[in-house]
C-alpha cells in the first residue's frame, strides 16, 4: 500500500491549454479551437530547436509547479510515454533510408526517450534525478506507480509527466492516436502539503482494469492517446465531495492500481 498527496496538476491537449480548461471541456463540452503552447521555462534559443513533444511536456511540468508553488530545481522528475516522439523518430527512420548523410544533429538529439527531461533539467538547473520510462499502452499507470513509489520511499516530491502524441501514418496501426495529450502532476508523501489537491492510497490489484469511467464523448475525444489512462484519476481531483472516491489504472493486461482517496490522515475522504 502507498499512500501520497497531489498538490498541483497540468494539463495541455486538444481544446484545452490548462487543468481548469480541460475540466470546462468535461463538464460542459466546451472545448477551444487551437491553444498554442507557450514553454516559457525553455530559453528562446532552445525553444526554437525543440520539437512540440518537448514543449508539450515543459508546458504541463511548469504548470504544475506554478500551481503546487513549488521550486522546480528540487523535484525528480518520472516522465512516462508509450511510444516518445514519434514525429520525430518517423523522420530519423524516413532519413536514413534514404540519405542518411542528411541526419539533423538536433533531431537526432531529441529523438531519444528523455530530450524532455534533458530539457527541463537543464531550464530550470534541477540537479534532480529524473527517470523516463516507456510501458507502451500501460505507460500511465507505470509511471504513476513509479512516481508514487518513489515518493514514499525517498519522502520527496515527485513531478510525473505522462504524454502521448498522435501517430504519424506508419505507426498510427500500432498507436491509434489522433491526439496530442499531455498531463503532469505533482506527488508528495502524504501530510506534507496543507494545500493538497487530494491524498490518495493506491494498491494493485492481480486482475484486469475495469473500464474507465468517461463519457463517450470525452473517451472518444481522446481515444488511441495511451495517456488518456491517467484522465479520471486527475479528474477526480475535481470533486471535493467525493466521499472514499476510487480510480484504476491498468498496468498490464492482468494487473492494474487501484486508488481510493482518503483524508490527509489515511481515514476514507
Amino acid at each position: 500500500m502507498i499512500e501520497f498527496a497531489v498538490s498541483g496538476i497540468g494539463a495541455w491537449g486538444p481544446g484545452f491549454g490548462n487543468w481548469a480548461e480541460l475540466l470546462e471541456g468535461v463538464r460542459n463540452g466546451q472545448w477551444a479551437d487551437d491553444v498554442p503552447l507557450r514553454p516559457e521555462r525553455i530559453p528562446p534559443r532552445e525553444r526554437r530547436r525543440s520539437p512540440a513533444f518537448v514543449k508539450m511536456a515543459v508546458e504541463v511540468m511548469s504548470q504544475a509547479c506554478t500551481a503546487a508553488d513549488v521550486d522546480p530545481r528540487e523535484l525528480a522528475v518520472v516522465f512516462a510515454t508509450a511510444m516518445s516522439d514519434m514525429q520525430t523518430n518517423d523522420y530519423m527512420c524516413r532519413v536514413l533510408v534514404d540519405t542518411p548523410a542528411a541526419v539533423s544533429p538536433t533531431k537526432f538529439h531529441n529523438s531519444v526517450n528523455n530530450a524532455a527531461t534533458g530539457y527541463w533539467s537543464i531550464a530550470t538547473g534541477s540537479l534532480a534525478a529524473s527517470n523516463a520510462l516507456c510501458a507502451f499502452q500501460y505507460s500511465a499507470g507505470i509511471g504513476l506507480l513509479e512516481a508514487a513509489t518513489q515518493v514514499v520511499a525517498e519522502r520527496r516530491p515527485v513531478l510525473l509527466v505522462v504524454q502521448d502524441e498522435a501517430a504519424p501514418p506508419p505507426l498510427e496501426h500500432i498507436c491509434p492516436s489522433t491526439v496530442d495529450l499531455a498531463f503532469a502532476a505533482l506527488l508528495e508523501p502524504a501530510g506534507s502539503h496543507s494545500g493538497a489537491l487530494a491524498h490518495w492510497r493506491l494498491e494493485t490489484a492481480a486482475e484486469a482494469a475495469p473500464q474507465a469511467a468517461l463519457s463517450a464523448a470525452v473517451g472518444q475525444r481522446f481515444a488511441g492517446n495511451p495517456a488518456a489512462d491517467l484522465l479520471p484519476f486527475l479528474l477526480a481531483h475535481a470533486e471535493h465531495d467525493a466521499k472514499g472516491a476510487t480510480v484504476t489504472i491498468p498496468l498490464s493486461s492482468a494487473l492494474h492500481a487501484r486508488l481510493a482517496r482518503v483524508g490527509a490522515g489515511g481515514e476514507a475522504a
